[in-house]
């Protein structure tokens, strides 16, 4: 096959890569003038191709990005600014039309092979601009949710506790059970507030832990403590086998807290009455303690076992709407436990129900 013959057939299959991308990719010289831009770029920027051909990329940029690209173009490979080079750079972008919109840019340096054919670097552009709209709306909402709803919903809090309070106020009995339904119902609010809060700071890296050593039962003992009452009005009763009650481990004793609170208060969801939510924690290899909690329910659906950990997924269909929840409480554990080395998994028990397994470091001696 004739050289000409198999360049061009190279040319070819890179033209028609190229053009069905649908990323925007843009390959300059050294100089900054554009080479090829293929047609995701093109629609992306609002150009047509002789419109940026031989021209600098520098049309494509807002100030002070445009002032800046000749010094960055100066450095022919990654060994003075390593952090240009293979890895994606949050920039701004301007259209034809004059709109600056938020851009992700990935940067190569070609081989020196094709410097004769205008090609020393590639660009691979890719438009989040609805991407950074989605996480401004996310912050303000969040903004809302933590001072214009906490706040009100505190005071609403201790007001009625004080009603609440038979030497405070003397209320008929059915008065009593309409201010014990508004403290529920405030209650729920408040942790969903909470555990909104929860999620983002995880899913922002921004959640404070300090790992220290701990010892594991009464961490365990106090958040069922917190849970009798709950479990006693439908008659679940907890039972707890500890193979290694004396060991600690190496975790936030308050995150770990969070973690046992949500696995508890989601057993008891789906736990039918006059059942029982087994506990049992022992010791692998004296590196790591091993907690199963099981409960006498239905089961997660082999169809929600993927997104069983992704939040607002309550892991049991649309069956299980009338039990409530925000679908909030596995997402933030499997969260917290992985920010303290820790790990969480879901597996149907053998006979019936749910176990949900957490394992823990055991803490140096």
């Amino acid at each position: 096959m004739p050289i000409e013959r198999i360049a061009r057939n190279k040319e070819n299959l890179l033209d028609h890569v190229l053009s069905h991308v649908d990323d925007c990719i843009i390959i300059i010289n050294k100089l900054g003038t554009i080479s090829r831009a293929n047609p995701a770029g093109q629609a992306m920027f609002g150009y047509a191709e002789d419109e940026l051909l031989g021209h600098n990329i520098s049309m494509l940029m807002p100030e002070p990005f445009r002032s800046r690209h000749d010094s960055y173009l100066k450095r022919e490979s990654g060994d003075k600014r390593p952090d240009l080079f293979g890895r994606p750079l949050d920039l701004k972008g301007q259209r034809k039309s004059g709109e600056v919109f938020d851009i992700t840019l990935m940067i190569s340096s070609l081989p020196h092979g094709q410097v004769d054919i205008g090609a020393d670097y590639v660009g691979i552009i890719r438009d989040i601009s609805a991407l950074k709209r989605s996480e401004r709306l996310r912050e303000e909402l969040l903004s809302v949710i933590s001072h214009e709803l906490r706040t009100p919903i505190t005071a609403i809090s201790g007001s009625l506790a004080m009603l609440a309070d038979t030497r405070l106020s003397d209320l008929r009995e059915d008065s009593r059970e309409l201010l014990a339904m508004a403290q529920r119902n405030t209650a729920r609010l408040t942790k969903l507030i909470d555990n909104l809060l929860t999620v983002n700071s995880l899913a922002d890296s921004n959640m404070d832990v300090v790992l220290l050593k701990t010892p594991l039962l009464p961490v365990l003992q106090r958040a069922l403590a917190k849970k009798l009452k709950s479990a006693s009005e439908k008659g679940i009763d907890f039972e707890v086998n500890a193979f290694a009650p004396s060991l600690s481990v190496l975790v936030d004793a308050e995150r770990l807290g969070q973690v046992f609170s949500h696995l508890i208060d989601n057993a008891l969801k789906f736990s039918p009455t006059q059942t029982t939510v087994k506990i049992a924690v022992s010791l692998f290899e004296n590196k790591q303690i091993i907690l199963n909690l099981t409960d006498a329910g239905e089961g997660v659906p082999d169809e929600a076992l993927a997104d069983l950990f992704k939040p607002f997924n309550t892991g049991h269909g649309s069956d299980s709407k009338h039990l409530g929840g925000s679908g909030l409480g596995l997402a933030i554990c499997k969260g917290l436990l992985e920010q303290m080395s820790c790990s969480i998994r879901y597996a149907k028990d053998a006979e019936h129900g749910s176990r949900f397994t957490v394992t823990m470091p055991v803490a140096p001696a």
